[in-house]
């Protein structure tokens, strides 16, 4: 394993300070790579369909929605419009988005997720509404195969006696949803975060009465879900954007709920351990050392990836009120599934944010945007008077720690590039540009064109509760890097009775090697939304760097079978159905 690590920290690109050019977003890392990185969104059509305003961003999924094997982009907003941008990209670099189709017209959507709900081959859309601003009632956007959408929230198609989906659902405070099969039956489950309740409410409003408890909505054998009150969280601390993590690769998903306006919760799910559905609280049980969890106090959004490249999937959690609670934001390493170590001050995180204090975390993702097996940070500000300018931690390399407790541990060490993203969009002549920066939310990590490479969708705008002043123009950030690191692509496809049709909690294992000889691993998974309000993309992307040879891929399916795939090349797409072979390969 040491082996392995070591190799990964040599092939990744290794932070210097950039040239002093007027006006370029590019620089030059460790004097061989060149990272360029152009904002194309007002050309691919991203940028908002009305022609005199741009139109407001809250929520953002990439996905295949129409079935033509394209990603489009779905866009949710607080009472204003939700589309979906249909992409006719036709070659490889290029971006091609005019195409919009209306969903809804005043929704309020706070966050959303997309995954394929009923297993029946298209991705359908579970809207979280209200979020802190308002209650509302959530949506099920079930996609009728094309991209075309019905909300059958309430629907009496549905025949489970009290299930959510049979009564029309009562108004809450949704905040963050996730998909994840909590129990392993095949079938998504939905993961919805609740806010706290809020005074100025519209008069016609304050009689509904919301729910304000977390929610597990447990999909059933005939399509329809129960209504769970999570064990644990009745007392609720503004819950929103919790992560679901494997934390100890047992192959069911643990919860890390991220309370904002109280202490953060760790949950192992007790399924592979008791063979029933249940939750323990294993907070402090995990804290390694003089790690706490239950931190940052403010805690506004969780996002998971394996940040060191082990094979364990780890946790890093932004704050909004950093100043005012005395706190910073945090990366917990899980040390092979026996416990999590802070190493905020070690990669260089905490002091990188402190230079943001104040500035309010909005937006936020994490994934590799380089190609080289390293995940990135990327954090969108913002609040809700004012704009303020986004941020992005390049992972440059790793660096061995010896920890008190733990022992040695690889660190995952950041660099502050925001320079390549922090410049005003291109104008367009028939809309006027409000001041830069802006207003950051749901955020994207997902191969747009289909070239290989990873682009950032950034979604910009304020609620449409506050008018006009807070259209934005939203960003499509395309990286250039030259000479090229390569990702390996894998589009996964579940069954549908065993593994879920989006194979939502499938790991993957890529085993590399140079033209020497030397051999490491690279880590992926297929996470049901991440960060604020988005997602990764319909593909797992693993970034191998400038390995020459992939001698296996390994897919774990939820199920627990696992299938190899023998020998694909670097910047290979490659897809693998799941067989039900315990040993398969392909």
């Amino acid at each position: 394993m040491r082996l392995a690590v070591v190799m990964v920290a040599t092939l990744v690109l290794i932070g210097c300070e950039p040239p002093n050019v007027a006006g370029t977003n590019t620089y030059w890392v460790g004097g061989d790579v060149e990272i360029s990185v152009a904002d194309l969104a007002l050309s691919a059509g991203l940028q908002g369909s009305d022609s005199v305003a741009f139109e407001r961003a809250r929520a953002c999924a990439v996905q295949d929605f129409d079935g033509d094997g394209r990603p489009d982009i779905f866009f949710g907003a607080i009472g204003d419009r939700t589309v979906l941008y249909q992409n006719g990209t036709s070659v490889p670099g290029a971006f091609e988005f005019g195409s919009s189709r209306l969903i809804s017209t005043d929704r309020f959507v706070f966050s959303a997720v997309a995954g394929d709900i009923d297993n029946d081959g298209d991705v359908d859309i579970f809207a979280a509404m209200g979020g802190n601003e308002i209650p509302a009632r959530d949506a099920l956007w079930e996609n009728q195969g094309d991209g075309q959408f019905i909300d059958i929230a309430g629907s009496d198609d549905l025949a489970i006696a009290n299930s959510w989906l049979v009564d029309e659902p009562s108004p809450s405070m949704s905040a963050g949803a996730r998909m994840v099969d909590v129990n392993l039956d095949g079938r998504l489950d939905i993961w919805v975060d609740t806010y706290f309740p809020i005074v100025d409410a519209p008069p016609q409003l304050n009689s509904w009465s919301p729910r304000y408890e977390n929610r597990l909505l447990l999909q059933q054998t005939d399509g329809g879900f129960d209504e769970i009150a999570f064990d644990g969280s009745a007392d609720n601390g503004a819950t929103q954007f919790s992560s679901w993590i494997d934390i100890d690769n047992d192959g069911d998903w643990d919860l890390y709920e991220n309370n904002f306006r109280g202490e953060n919760r760790l949950w192992r799910n007790l399924l592979n351990e008791s063979g029933e559905r249940g939750f323990e609280d294993v907070t402090a049980e995990m804290n390694i050392g003089d790690t706490r969890l239950e931190r940052p106090l403010g805690s506004f959004v969780t996002a998971v990836a394996d940040l060191n490249n082990d094979g364990w999937l780890d946790l890093v959690v932004a704050t909004r009120e950093q100043i005012s609670l005395g706190d910073t934001h945090r990366i917990f390493l899980n040390v092979s599934g026996t416990g999590f170590v802070d190493v905020s001050e070690d990669s260089g995180i905490a002091d990188l944010f402190e230079m943001a204090q104040g500035k309010g975390v909005m937006g936020f993702q994490v994934g590799d945007l380089t190609a080289d097996g390293l995940p990135d940070i990327f954090v969108g500000r913002g609040g809700p008077s004012d704009g303020y300018g986004n941020r992005l931690f390049i992972a440059s390399h790793l660096k061995e720690v010896e920890h008190v407790v733990a022992g040695v541990i690889w660190v995952p060490v950041f660099e502050d590039r925001t320079e390549l993203i922090d410049f005003a969009p291109e104008e367009n002549l028939v809309q006027v540009y409000p001041p830069y920066p802006y207003r950051t939310h749901g955020t994207c990590f997902a191969d747009l064109d289909n070239d290989g490479y990873v682009e950032m969708f950034v979604g910009n705008g304020g609620r449409g509760l506050d008018g006009n002043n807070v259209r934005e123009p939203n960003r499509l950030f395309q990286f250039t890097l030259t000479p090229a690191p390569k990702n390996l692509i894998v589009t996964l496809v579940g069954d549908g009775a065993l593994v879920n049709r989006s194979a939502i909690g499938t790991r993957v294992r890529v085993g590399v090697e140079d033209n020497d000889g030397r051999r490491w691993d690279v880590h992926g998974v297929k996470l049901g939304s991440n960060g604020f309000s988005a997602d990764l993309g319909p593909d797992v992307v693993v970034g191998v760097g400038f390995a020459t040879h992939i001698h296996e891929v390994e897919v774990t399916w939820t199920d627990g079978s696992v299938q190899y795939v023998l020998h694909p090349e670097p910047g290979d797409h490659i897809t693998v159905v799941h067989s039900g072979d315990k040993r398969g390969k392909q």
